[in-house]
């Protein structure tokens, strides 16, 4: 007499095997369907129309079925990546001061009167557009209505904005994620996301206000378009990537309208690349030509700018030149060693497919099993991710001047073209350590090594965005803390001037915004102290746009020092400045002197970088980073009035 639960696993089992019947009943169906049809029509064309409907469906059916199953959805993926996000919107230090002196600077101009004015932004050069200026000032003022700024200052209002970037991004990624795992395996769209969460490379450009970060944005969203086949709006966005955002990334997003146009025709991407191109002209046009007072077109100047790589003081080579492994280490430090399997995935997605096509375990197998894609279709999509982000890549290296946000716009490719090399390696090595071994054990070790590799990805992101924020934050605090100061003195009636001014050195670079200076009379200003190129100066405080009509005879395009810039140490009423500890006191530098006329307010942490071991200052590790590392300070001189 069999046992009750013997016999019950039998009836599982027959059932299992019933299910795996119909299922295979149901593909052979779809099969023979899909033969006749192809009979039916081979006499005839389909159209594009119709071939978009079966991609669709046939794509909807992949997200059905067992391949496609918990893969991560839109609604999954952005709350965790927004979280990320606004976590990076909340602590992270502003990393580039390009992004402070020309876009936070001239938008605390148009929201307040007063700012700092750089070159790009004279008459007579016009390289910045107002037009990307302009939709962050709209959520400033929505900001401003809404009373934030009456809560929490304007501080509120940059952290506001800063909320408002981090909810873009997260929509871009998010829609990326999504797509990408219900179009190549719920394997690779999880390692997607958690790297898109973890990685310090987005951790850092997520939030930016830097244009780069817009045209990520908006190419991430002309992908994901262009997969749905929603050719029109991937057009738009690619449009507005290069022409609002940064010009030169028009070149990663010539992709999505290569296979637009091998898809739709030249006639429909002809039309609506025209009209697209006609709107986004004519809006910069408009914009530009009010602010600047004549015709201008902001991205086409600063393409011809940057174009003069070889005219020696002029053009791309004036602000430095890196060595050709620059961006290799830059994206080490990002990613870790996702980097190297993006570099890698072309040639470990074949190899990886030969090895593990008798497991069934294979993207490409699954999909030709599924009726998705024939085999060249499924390379087709992963080249579409894996050429943009390989010709972008190697045309930034073999540009002479390097800068991290020049590789912004490529890292949601890195992302997914890691991913797909991470699960590559994974099966690889899944396949050497259990050939031979039954399918329990090769699934187990499988899920295991996928687990520990995105552990390792985790860690490397989250203690190399913590070094960023624990070592170079201290500009923040500092800033604030003489807001909070200058307050308190007004409050006891300490303060006898209408204006306070805030004195740099040759850290001026740090200065965040104005937007941090949280009192309206508090003002920006440089003291001469080791730094020989030009620097900002104030917009004239005058009714727009006059302020910005207006050429300043002492702006140039070769970096020169402008001694016009500087004010005597007589006029400073704060000063803010960087040195490292036990480091000599210089006589340009005379507030650091305990006899001189200022006195110390309060220091701040700060990681003295050229003093320290390179593992510990480029990531935080625990005990060994405080041990080795070696400390500088942020301090604020005040000087009685």
């Amino acid at each position: 007499m069999s046992h009750p639960l013997e016999l019950e696993c039998r009836t599982v089992g027959l059932q299992s095997v019933k299910i795996g019947i119909s299922q295979k009943m149901r593909i052979k169906t779809s099969g023979m369907s899909s033969l006749r049809r192809r009979r039916k029509g081979a006499s005839s064309n389909p159209s594009s129309e119709d071939k978009g409907k079966d991609n669709k469906n046939a794509e909807k059916e992949l997200e059905e079925n067992s391949y496609g199953r918990n893969v991560p959805s839109f609604t999954a993926a952005f709350p965790l990546i927004f979280v990320a996000r606004l976590v990076a919107a909340a602590v992270n230090p502003i990393p580039d001061c390009d992004e402070s002196f020309n876009y936070w600077e001239p938008l605390h101009f148009i929201l307040y009167g007063y700012g700092s004015q750089t070159w790009e932004y004279d008459p007579r050069y016009a390289l910045r557009s107002y037009l990307y200026l302009l939709f962050h000032a709209a959520v400033g003022f929505i900001l401003r209505l809404c009373g934030v700024e009456t809560l929490f200052g304007k501080p509120g209002i940059f952290y506001g904005i800063r909320i408002a970037l981090a909810g873009l991004n997260s929509l871009a990624d998010a829609a990326v994620t999504s797509k990408i795992g219900s179009r190549f395996g719920s394997s690779v769209g999880w390692v997607c996301l958690a790297v898109m969460c973890a990685s310090a490379g987005c951790f850092n450009a997520g939030a930016s206000f830097l244009p780069q970060t817009f045209a990520r944005d908006m190419l991430s969203f002309g992908f994901v378009f262009e997969f749905l086949e929603y050719d029109r709006l991937a057009i738009l966005a690619v449009g507005a990537a290069g022409l609002v955002g940064w010009p030169f990334c028009v070149i990663a997003g010539a992709g999505v309208g290569f296979h637009i146009l091998y898809r739709r025709g030249i006639f429909f991407a002809a039309i609506w690349g025209g009209l697209s191109l006609a709107l986004l002209v004519g809006v910069l046009g408009i914009v530009d030509s009010w602010f600047y007072g004549r015709g201008v077109l902001a991205p086409l100047n600063i393409a011809l700018y940057n174009s003069r790589v070889n005219e020696g003081e002029k053009g791309g080579t004036l602000y430095g030149v890196e060595p050709w492994d620059f961006f290799v280490k830059n994206l080490f430090l990002n990613f870790g060693p996702l980097v190297f399997l993006a570099l890698a995935a072309p040639f470990l997605r074949p190899i990886s497919n030969w090895l593990s096509h008798s497991e069934d375990t294979s993207i490409e197998f699954n999909e030709k099993k599924k009726g998705l894609m024939n085999s060249q279709g499924g390379y087709l999509d992963l080249w579409r991710i894996w050429a943009p982000f390989y010709v972008w890549f190697a045309l930034m290296s073999s540009l002479p001047h390097k800068e991290e946000r020049f590789l912004y716009i490529s890292y949601p490719l890195i992302c997914v073209s890691g991913s797909i090399g991470f699960e590559g390696i994974i099966l690889i090595t899944s396949y050497i350590i259990t050939c031979g071994s039954t399918l329990w054990v090769r699934t187990f070790v499988r899920h295991s090594l996928r687990a520990i590799g995105v552990v390792i990805l985790i860690v490397i992101g989250v203690s190399r965005s913590y070094a960023m924020v624990s070592y170079y934050g201290a500009p923040y605090s500092a800033y604030n803390r003489v807001s909070t100061h200058f307050k308190d003195l007004k409050a006891n009636g300490e303060v006898l001037i209408e204006q306070g001014n805030v004195c740099v050195g040759k850290e001026w670079y740090r200065f965040p915004s104005h937007f941090l200076l949280d009192d309206l009379n508090l003002r920006l200003k440089f003291v001469k102290s080791g730094f020989g190129g030009q620097l900002p100066q104030p917009f004239l405080e005058e009714p727009l746009p006059t302020a910005t009509r207006k050429l300043r005879e002492n702006f140039n395009d070769l970096n020169r020092e402008e001694i016009s810039r500087y004010v005597p140490i007589q006029e400073c009423n704060y000063v803010v400045d960087m040195k490292p500890i036990g480091q000599a006191i210089s006589d340009d530098e005379p507030w650091w002197n305990p006899q001189s006329e200022f006195r110390k307010l309060e220091s701040f942490y700060f990681l003295d970088a050229s003093n320290s071991p390179t593992l510990t200052r480029a990531f935080y590790i625990p005990y060994l980073s405080e041990k080795w590392n070696q400390e500088a300070e942020v301090s604020i001189f005040w000087r009685r009035t």
